[in-house]
């Protein structure tokens, strides 16, 4: 496999804006992104995504405390050799999936504190 298609679901209110980058173009939120092409993982989908961590987070293994703010889900592939999901799951579905066992840190903004004029 060369070349592959990826969909990305972001619940965008979980996004710390504190951690948002200031550019010359915009505004950017720097993501990382776990995709499995030959695996779905237990909500059937090919990966997840996260804020990224800092440097000093990696180094003391906090990193692993930033919560999920999306899915990735594989939809095509040059030679076809990704896995196909067997049902189609809502991005709410599968973050709601994941609240109980990964509640959002303390000065992650509440859905209703978010502020909607995001520059992208």
């Amino acid at each position: 496999m060369n070349r592959m298609g990826i969909k990305i679901n972001l619940d965008v209110s979980k996004l710390d804006k504190s951690r948002f980058v200031k550019g010359k173009a915009g505004v950017y939120a720097d993501l990382v992104a776990w995709v499995t092409p030959n695996e779905l993982t237990p909500i059937d989908s090919h990966g997840s995504v996260k804020q990224e961590a800092t440097k000093q987070e990696r180094e003391l293994g906090s990193d692993k405390d930033l919560p999920f703010v999306g899915k990735v889900d594989i939809f095509w592939t040059d030679d076809n050799s990704h896995k196909q999901p067997a049902k189609n799951q809502s991005t709410d579905q599968w973050l709601a999936s994941y609240d109980a066992h990964d509640p959002a840190p303390a000065n992650s903004p509440k859905t209703d504190d978010f502020d909607d004029d995001i520059p992208f």
